[in-house]
């Protein structure tokens, strides 16, 4: 079983300068290996495999500068991505669907990713060395832990849950909001639970439920309840200064 954690990410000026040149590369890479692969596909019927596209992308690695300073497992994790729009366009190919629906060309991306790679981890406990993934994030004892970036260093990251089973995949994602980071996580498969009885449960106002066995809850209502305390917290910022500092507080 797949789990992702989400966490906020706070890059530096500089960092984030480099993650948006990355996107901006990443787009573009993707848009070359749908137009290498449309342009096969147009004129010969011929599938472009990923496989292929990622000795193109060593080859450009060795002569291309630009190409050096993005993290070759960010640009993998791209073609990957084109790959797996091109087989499901292929699929529906051989499917003779009306609409096939061919992958477009991507004006901006919004995230990258890359893969955890298995790495030599010693055992604290043992002392002995064993092929495992480790975890990119380091916990500190600030506010912040934070996050190992390739070619990038640590980033700050607000770790609000604890991260479960081994990781897997890491994705940074740019939204309006800032930047977040997508930890995808193998979890052991939980036990399928098989019901043996049913139990019916309306819910109402003057009772919060009533099940079908004449089971009922009362209505907490913490509204009722609160209306006092908002009275009285209303009456003390009403008697604040407006633009003080003890308003604010309030």
């Amino acid at each position: 079983m797949r789990l992702t954690f989400k966490y906020p990410v706070y890059p530096t000026e500089t960092q984030e300068i480099t993650l948006l040149n990355w996107l901006v590369h990443l787009c573009e890479l993707q848009n070359s290996a749908r137009h290498d692969r449309k342009v096969a596909w147009e004129t010969e019927r011929e599938k472009v495999s990923c496989y292929d596209q990622q000795q193109k992308l060593t080859i450009a690695r060795k002569k291309y500068d630009d190409f050096r300073q993005v993290p070759q497992d960010m640009q993998v994790c791209a073609l990957e991505r084109t790959d797996k729009a091109f087989d499901s366009f292929y699929r529906r190919c051989e499917e003779g669907t009306a609409k096939k629906g061919y992958p477009r060309h991507r004006k901006q991306i919004r995230s990258m990713s890359w893969k955890l790679r298995k790495q030599k981890v010693r055992d604290k406990s043992t002392g002995e060395y064993k092929r495992a993934r480790e975890n990119p994030i380091r916990e500190t004892s600030w506010k912040h832990d934070r996050l190992k970036v390739p070619k990038l260093g640590e980033v700050k990251l607000y770790m609000h849950r604890p991260l479960q089973g081994d990781p897997k995949e890491v994705t940074l994602v740019k939204k309006a909001s800032g930047w977040y980071a997508h930890i995808s996580c193998e979890l052991p498969d939980t036990p399928k639970a098989e019901p043996t009885d049913a139990i019916a449960v309306d819910m109402g106002t003057t009772h919060y439920l009533t099940t079908s066995e004449g089971e009922k809850e009362d209505n907490p209502r913490w509204y009722r309840e609160a209306e006092g305390l908002i009275r009285k917290h209303s009456k003390d910022l009403s008697r604040k200064k407006l633009g003080s500092n003890r308003r604010k507080k309030q």
